[in-house]
């Protein structure tokens, strides 16, 4: 810059990194804090949905795999780099000026950081500690006689499928995203002798029961709001009946006359766009599309959409509610006969396969 000397140059870039570092560490705290709210709704969640099933500290889709996980490694990794780089500019700084206001601005901002990343992993671990110290909850070394104690309650009869066939390819046809997600369940549930106790608890059982159990609750609560929206819009209709019946008779035809000509005009549309494809399964596809679309931007299905800083809602969740009406293509004897029933349907039914295969493996 004219007329700057080397000291004003070298104060102004000295500036310039301390405002950097104050917004990175601003972003830092707004990260840690809502990572850490969202963590006990989760564990929150966990514990209500899995209620008597749930034995073990567990929160549900917090693993090393899952996005939510990779958010908790950002945070530590976010602030680990500023850590690394705040001393190199604290040592620049404290070389030129010794402790002037700038190099201690920037050893000020370095100690909030650690006491920032030290706290925010404490308050993880401590959260996490003190939501299971109920007597409910054992250590790991424990499960197995924990288990043996409920098999009598929770295993109702010994009779269940120990293989569930689907037919993929009918039903990837309808619905691939709540296939994909039907066919992981039954992956799992026809090898689950093949893995430990540990991975079969967690990963298996407590997994697919808290999905299945969240999935039912949703849906129940977006049919509610519905049918609620439903008796509102009735009420409504009720009202305009009522005042277009206090109408004289010219006004009634053209009331009348205006409804029959939208209504033809969403008919010829809809004639004109499913004309435009060249097959029916066309059609359906882009009609899926666009019902995914509508679906992600109703308010009724927030609660079901993939949420990285929430780790119980995944992409599993968000993808049964793809069209939770299609239909599972499944058999329980090895192929030699077929059933088809609606996901819901199914998926009460599996429920009870999988509880007492589960505790007859135990």
């Amino acid at each position: 810059m004219p007329g700057s000397t080397p000291t004003q140059s070298s104060w102004q870039k000295s500036n310039l990194w301390m405002i950097l570092f104050i917004v990175f560490f601003i972003i830092a705290l707004y990260l840690s804090i809502k990572f850490a709210i969202n963590f006990k709704r989760s564990i929150k969640k966990t514990k209500t949905i899995l209620n008597n099933h749930l034995v073990i500290p567990y929160v549900q889709g917090f693993t090393p795999k899952s996005s939510a996980f990779f958010n908790f490694l950002m945070i530590n990794g976010f602030c680990l780099i500023l850590l690394i780089i705040l001393p190199i500019q604290f040592a620049k700084t404290f070389k030129q000026e010794g402790f002037g206001n700038s190099s201690i601005t920037y050893l000020s901002i370095l100690i909030t950081i650690a006491i920032l990343l030290i706290s925010f992993d404490l308050s993880i671990l401590i959260m996490f500690l003190l939501s299971f110290k109920e007597k409910q909850y054992v250590k790991n070394n424990q499960l197995l006689a924990t288990l043996n104690n409920l098999k009598t309650t929770n295993l109702t009869t010994k009779e269940f499928p120990n293989e569930i066939k689907l037919d993929v390819k009918k039903m990837d046809e309808i619905n691939n995203l709540g296939t994909k997600v039907i066919a992981k369940f039954m992956l799992d549930y026809n090898k689950m002798s093949d893995f430990s106790l540990n991975k079969r608890y967690k990963s298996i059982y407590l997994d697919q029961l808290f999905k299945i159990s969240y999935f039912h609750e949703s849906l129940n609560f977006i049919e509610k709001q519905k049918s609620e929206e439903s008796k509102l819009l009735s009420q409504s209709n009720v009202t305009s009946d009522n005042d277009i019946d206090k109408l004289n008779k010219v006004e009634t035809e053209i009331a009348w006359m205006d409804k029959a000509d939208n209504k033809a005009k969403i008919l010829k549309e809809t004639e004109n766009i499913s004309n435009s494809f060249s097959s029916k399964k066309e059609f359906d596809s882009k009609y899926e599309e666009y019902l995914y679309t509508i679906r992600s931007q109703d308010p009724m299905y927030a609660s079901v959409q993939r949420n990285s800083w929430v780790t119980y809602r995944d992409s599993d969740i968000e993808n049964l509610f793809y069209n939770p009406n299609f239909s599972v293509i499944y058999s329980l004897d090895n192929g030699k006969s077929t059933q088809e029933k609606p996901l819901q349907e199914f998926l009460d039914e599996y429920k009870n396969y999988l509880i007492n295969k589960f505790y007859s493996l135990i």
